[in-house]
């Protein structure tokens, strides 16, 4: 079993490394463009992966903000680029999400899976949008949604604060915003067994 791991320079990506081993390969931009047609069937053609995790994204919130063009290119575009690639040749696909596809009008009600969205800012439209066309080109998509992940390799708003607590500094925080943080090794566990159990009930059924 194969899993290739879009987006694997980036915090999460590492974390799906470490918790796949051998089995990952993990595509940086330079080797898996995923707004390059040609060098994600590439990709897919050389490594021949049973799963795709697909955790390539523009997440800088603010960033996203001042330019959605951009954003809408590697969130929305690169995801229908994978999710076509994987279509085409029957390979599993994961993409991870976000929590800011919802609009946290109810902010002290946790949430569930099946939540109305609703999101407010560029990066969450984006991350919507991406949803909504893997599983119109890959209606087997597992869809991820994480919340304030932190871990080592990335930049995080737990890192942050801490880093502003150990220099003594005054803390500036926003006060209308509830997440759930996720430690990034528990996140990435769980999505290399679900890829694991993915990959196993497609070989299942290859074989019948």
């Amino acid at each position: 079993m194969t899993v290739l791991v879009t987006g694997g320079r980036g915090m999460l990506g590492h974390a799906l490394g470490r918790a796949l081993g051998e089995r990952a390969v993990l595509a940086d931009r330079r080797r898996c463009d995923v707004r390059d047609t040609g060098a994600v069937a590439d990709a897919l053609d050389e490594i021949r992966p049973t799963t795709v995790i697909h955790a390539a994204a523009w997440t800088d919130v603010d960033g996203c903000e001042e330019d959605e063009a951009r954003a809408h290119a590697v969130n929305v575009f690169g995801t229908r680029v994978v999710a076509e690639a994987a279509a085409a040749r029957g390979i599993r696909m994961i993409l991870t999400s976000t929590d800011y596809v919802f609009s946290g009008s109810d902010a002290r009600t946790p949430l569930t899976e099946d939540a109305p969205t609703g999101p407010l800012s560029a990066y969450g439209r984006t991350k919507l949008a991406a949803e909504e066309t893997a599983l119109e080109r890959r209606p087997e998509v597992a869809i991820v949604r994480l919340s304030a992940t932190y871990g080592p390799g990335g930049r995080h708003f737990a890192g942050a604060i801490l880093k502003q607590v150990s220099a003594g500094n005054p803390l500036r925080v926003v006060e209308d915003q509830t997440v759930s943080p996720s430690y990034v090794d528990d996140v990435a566990g769980a999505i290399a067994a679900a890829g694991c159990r993915c990959s196993a009930a497609s070989t299942s059924t290859a074989s019948r």
